[in-house]
């Protein structure tokens, strides 16, 4: 598990993220990982979502970042599908 601190609205707050998430994540943001430089660009991913989600009230907040994770490096036919199956619930 992984930590970064980010900002809700005016609030600090630390978010954390199972490693093989952040690895992946880096290697498709920046083709490394396990580098300072690698988890900077990981942290600046995860508050720009936070930024643009614009929830203050948000909770949960690490299992939020885990599924954007997810959806930014699964494959584009499987969120697709995945989108289309609850799109029938």
């Amino acid at each position: 598990m992984q930590r970064f601190n980010v900002y809700i609205g005016d609030f600090r707050t630390t978010v954390c993220v199972v490693d093989v998430l952040v690895d992946l994540l880096s290697l498709k943001l920046c083709n490394e990982t396990e580098t300072a430089d690698s988890k900077y660009v990981v942290n600046d991913w995860i508050q720009r979502v936070l930024y643009e989600d614009d929830d203050p009230e948000r909770q949960r907040v690490s299992q939020f970042i885990q599924r954007r994770i997810i959806l930014k490096i699964a494959d584009r036919r499987l969120i697709r599908k995945y989108e289309d199956y609850f799109d029938g619930y």
